[in-house]
């Protein structure tokens, strides 16, 4: 019985720190992940602006 307790309480010890190596790692690819979202947002906004200042340009030249 005191075997079978010792083994279970390792098991434990043993799944406890498995699942926090984990948390840590989704928490650092969750940051990863954000920070990369940010910056393809940003990205994207860049484009559709100079897109937009393209097309007004040359509807300007297009008057002229």
């Amino acid at each position: 019985m005191t075997t079978e307790l010792k083994e279970t309480r390792d098991l434990q010890r043993t799944y406890e720190k498995k699942c926090n190596e984990l948390m840590s790692e989704l928490t650092s690819t969750t940051s990863d992940y954000q920070e990369l979202k940010r910056n393809m947002i940003g990205h994207n906004q860049m484009t559709q602006e100079r897109e937009e200042r393209i097309a007004k340009l040359k509807t300007e030249l297009g008057e002229t």
